[in-house]
């Protein structure tokens, strides 16, 4: 057994701007998460993986038995006397939607996206950052010496002059593509209409992939889609050829194996901010076509949860509280599970998997439409990000605003829940905006004032 990670402070940790993190994150296996905790938000910095973990396309159900491998190790105890960030050693990575699908019987696409439908990287040494700025190794014990000097290699290389990739305005000016245009969303949306009244389906999570070709740094891109204020659960992901770029608000499974508690905190409900977010939020709770959006998933995640909790185990501990975010408000409930000691936590991950927020209801006939409609895979996007801490603690998002950098091409994916009331004009004009940050950046690289309204005529 190895000898559990303990926090030690660094005096020759100086505070860091976030960019200058970034810098840290050049190898492959290396990551930044931030966010990831209801008690003041961590920046846990990991520019040293031990081993990385990968599954594969052409054997994509390795997926669930590398998710067991990672999370069956014995569990650690921490200084109990030291600060608790997050994580503090153990395994991050995701598994991609793809992966979820082709569990439920759907074919994967014959083009692959960059990324593999599984990643993992075991990190036992890194640097954790509380919200007030103070920083911390973390590092078995007898690893210190070797941590300290790696850690000022790493930060001598951050202190040269490096070559920038050249995303200046005008650097770049091709165009920015999607797999559904305009017209062709709003038609996949009346399609999903029709099946709603045939009775097939009560709600699909629609999507669509914009990318550009071109020079993109994905450092720059990660600051630029999580903003000043990064959403719970951000993620910077270095795989080597391709790199994730994550700003989620969404927790799609936190769970304790010591106490056997898990919990889902689905968010389905949009409205755009229009700057009186007093009013928005009124809008958005009156909402009749969000209300039942909202409730058919949380029904569903209920559901998902009593797959593998005892009966009467599983609550509705908050219901559609308004989240607030840089560019809309959405709608958030909280559902929680106990009574799950002793369950494999891949039993408990892939009962829930994918989530039934970027899905819908009923989530095997879904997931089946949604690969008729949509023309690309979508990869890490709507699967899941997170980590399994060595204390058995473990947290993972839905990945939505994610972007996916893999040389000169980047995409990113946005979309949203419909229902038999959805308008098609309105659903096409909530993907924009859900992918304004990304949308701006492009524009931004371009050289062109960025649009409030569709990239595509009707």
């Amino acid at each position: 057994m190895r000898n559990p990670a303990r926090l030690f402070a660094s005096e020759s940790l100086d505070p860091l701007r976030r960019s200058e993190l970034g810098l840290l994150l050049r190898d492959e296996g290396s990551a930044m998460f931030e966010g990831w905790s209801d008690a003041g938000a961590w920046t846990i910095v990991l520019p040293w993986p031990e081993e990385i973990r990968r599954a594969h396309w052409e054997s994509i159900d390795e997926c669930e038995k590398l998710l067991n491998q990672i999370t069956s190790e014995p569990l650690h105890e921490s200084d109990p006397d030291a600060p608790l960030p997050p994580f503090l050693g153990g395994w991050i990575g995701f598994v991609s939607y793809d992966a979820g699908a082709a569990a439920h019987g759907v074919a994967i696409y014959e083009k692959h996206p960059p990324e593999p439908p599984a990643w993992f990287a075991r990190h036992e040494r890194g640097i954790a950052i509380d919200s007030t700025g103070r920083s911390f190794l973390f590092c078995a014990p007898d690893r210190r010496e070797e941590t300290r000097e790696a850690l000022k290699s790493a930060l001598r290389e951050t202190a040269k002059v490096r070559q920038p990739v050249d995303v200046r305005p005008g650097a770049s000016r091709s165009p920015l593509r999607q797999s559904l245009d305009a017209s062709e969303y709003e038609k996949a949306v009346d399609s999903i209409r029709e099946a709603i009244r045939r009775g097939d389906l009560y709600q699909v999570n629609l999507t669509r992939s914009f990318s550009t070709e071109g020079p993109v740094d994905p450092v720059d891109l990660y600051l630029a889609i999580t903003g000043e204020a990064p959403p719970r659960c951000s993620a910077y992901i270095n795989g080597g050829s391709w790199q994730i770029a994550s700003a989620s608000p969404e927790v799609f499974l936190r769970y304790d194996a010591r106490l056997g508690v898990a919990e889902s905190r689905p968010i389905k409900g949009t409205i755009e901010r229009t700057g009186d977010d007093e009013t928005d939020s009124r809008v958005l709770r009156s909402s009749e076509k969000d209300a039942s959006e909202h409730l058919m998933i949380v029904d569903l995640i209920r559901n998902d949860f009593g797959r593998v909790a005892p009966p009467g185990m599983v609550e509705v501990a908050s219901f559609r509280d308004v989240l607030t975010l840089r560019h809309v408000l959405h709608l958030e409930s909280t559902v929680r599970a106990s009574g799950l000691q002793g369950r494999p936590f891949g039993e408990v991950f892939t009962s829930m998997f994918p989530s039934g927020s970027i899905t819908g209801a009923p989530k095997r006939a879904v997931v089946r439409f949604i690969r008729e409609l949509e023309p690309v895979p979508r990869g890490v996007y709507t699967g899941a990000i997170g980590y399994w801490d060595s204390r058995g603690i473990s947290e993972w998002s839905v990945a939505i605003r994610t972007a996916v950098v893999a040389g000169d091409h980047a995409r990113y994916h946005a979309g949203g829940g419909v229902v038999w009331d959805s308008e098609p004009e309105a659903e096409e004009r909530e993907s924009i905006a859900k992918a304004r940050a990304f949308l701006d950046y492009c524009h931004r690289r371009a050289g062109a004032t960025p649009s409030s309204g569709s990239l595509s005529p009707r």
